[in-house]
C-alpha cells in the first residue's frame, strides 16, 4: 500500500487549498492572518498545532508505521509588501494578475503538506511514520523564523523543506554560509556652496568603493549583492556618513573569507582619494550545509523519484532556506522542488501539473520502505 499512497492525491482539491492560500495576505511579519487560519485547519486534521513566541508553527501528528518521525517543513510568509494577491488560473498553470508575485514561494508548498495530511486523516490504511509539520514565519527577510526556532524541541530524524523550484524530481542538497555587511563611509561636513573644499563627500568615497566591490554572481561558488545606500541631509550640505548594507554568500568558507576581505578593501580603497574612512560592520545571518548522498533524505527523494518515473537530479544553490537552520541542528533535510517558477517576480506561477506531481513525490518519499 505505501507505495500506492501517491494514487490518493487529490489535483482538484490540492489546488483549490493553493488558490485559498495564495489569497491570503502574508508579507514577512505580517503572516498572523494566515498562521491563524493554518492552526484551525492543523486541528481538524488531528494535529496539536502550537506557536512559538514569534509565531512558527509546529504541529506532531501520529504516525501508524515506522518508528520515524519526518519534519514537512513550508514557510508562511511571502516576499516584498504584495498584498491582494490574485491568482488567475489558466489551462495548464497559475499566475497571478500580474500585478503583484503570486507567492507560489511558498504556498505552493503549505498546500503540498495540507494534502498529504488530508490524505493520511481519509486512508488510515496507509502506513507511514510520524509527522513534524514545520511553518515557519519570516524566512524571505533571512531564515528568522528558523533561526528563532528551539529545533532541541523537535522530535524529526530528518525532513523535507518543500521550498525549491524547477523540475519535479530535484533536491537542492548544499546551500551557503550568508554574510551581512553594513560598510559606514565616513567624510566631513561643510557648507556645500560656501566651502565645499573643507568638507569630504562621503557619498563619492562610497560611490568609488561600490565600483571597486564585486558585484553579482562573481564565482559559481559566491554571489555579492549591494542592496541599500543610506545618507546625506541636503544638497546644500556636503555629506559625512554614507551607510551602504551588502551581502555575501558562498557555499565555499576559504572564497567566502577571501571575497569578503576584497570587499572591505574595496570600500577602503575608494575612502582614499578623497581622505574618508571606511568601517565595516558584518555578521553571518545562517551557516552552509552539504548534504551526505547516503542521508535519509536524499536516499527517499531519489527513491521515490525513480519509481514515479521523475529524472531524480540534485541541485547546489546560493539561496538560502530553512534548511540551512535544521542541518545545522543535527537534522538531516533537503529542499524539495513544488515547480513553482519566477519566484519573487510578478510573472511568478506554477504548473498544476508540478504542483500535483511535487505532492505525489512528497509522499511517495515518506512512505516509501
Amino acid at each position: 500500500m505505501n507505495q500506492q499512497a501517491e494514487a490518493f492525491i487529490q489535483q482538484k482539491r490540492l489546488v483549490e487549498t493553493f488558490l485559498a492560500l495564495v489569497r491570503v495576505d502574508s508579507p514577512s511579519g505580517h503572516e498572523a492572518k494566515l498562521s491563524d487560519a493554518l492552526v484551525k485547519e492543523l486541528i481538524k486534521l488531528d494535529g496539536d498545532p502550537h506557536q512559538d513566541e514569534i509565531g512558527n508553527i509546529v504541529a506532531y501528528f501520529n504516525g501508524n508505521g515506522s518508528d520515524d518521525t519526518v519534519m514537512l517543513c513550508a514557510h508562511m510568509d511571502t516576499v516584498g509588501n504584495d498584498v491582494g494577491i490574485q491568482p488567475i488560473v489558466l489551462s495548464d498553470r497559475i499566475t497571478s494578475d500580474g500585478t503583484t508575485i503570486l507567492g507560489a514561494d511558498d504556498k505552493s508548498g503549505i498546500a503540498v503538506i495540507l494534502e498529504i495530511l488530508k490524505v493520511f486523516k481519509e486512508h488510515p490504511e496507509i502506513s507511514h511514520p510520524a509527522l513534524e509539520v514545520v511553518l515557519t514565519v519570516q524566512e524571505e527577510v533571512g531564515l528568522v523564523g528558523s533561526s528563532y526556532l528551539d529545533k532541541s524541541q523537535l522530535k524529526a530524524k530528518w525532513g523535507l523543506v518543500l521550498d525549491s523550484g524547477g523540475r519535479i524530481g530535484g533536491i537542492t542538497v548544499s546551500g551557503p554560509t550568508s554574510r551581512k555587511y553594513t560598510f559606514t563611509i565616513l567624510g566631513k561636513a561643510a557648507h556645500a556652496a560656501v566651502a565645499p573644499e573643507q568638507g569630504i563627500n562621503a557619498i563619492q568615497a562610497a560611490a568609488l568603493g561600490i565600483t571597486k566591490c564585486p558585484c553579482g554572481k562573481v564565482d559559481p561558488e559566491v554571489v555579492i549583492g549591494i542592496g541599500v545606500i543610506q545618507g546625506g541631509i541636503a544638497t546644500n550640505i556636503v555629506p559625512d556618513k554614507v551607510e551602504v548594507k551588502a551581502m555575501i554568500r558562498s557555499r565555499n568558507p576559504e572564497k567566502l573569507e577571501r571575497f569578503s576581505e576584497q570587499m572591505e578593501n574595496s570600500f577602503r580603497e575608494g575612502c582614499e582619494p578623497f581622505g574618508a574612512k571606511s568601517e565595516a560592520e558584518k555578521s553571518d545571518s545562517y551557516q552552509g550545509y552539504l548534504l551526505d548522498e547516503n542521508s535519509v533524505p536524499w536516499q527517499k527523494t531519489k527513491k521515490a523519484a525513480e519509481l514515479l518515473g521523475f529524472p531524480f537530479f540534485t541541485e547546489h544553490s546560493l539561496g538560502g532556506t530553512d534548511c540551512n537552520h535544521f542541518n545545522q541542528a543535527g537534522i538531516p533535510c533537503c529542499s524539495v522542488s513544488t515547480g513553482m517558477a519566477n519566484e519573487h517576480m510578478k510573472d511568478e506561477y506554477i504548473r498544476i501539473q508540478d504542483l500535483y506531481d511535487a505532492a505525489r513525490h512528497v509522499i511517495t518519499a515518506i512512505t516509501i520502505a
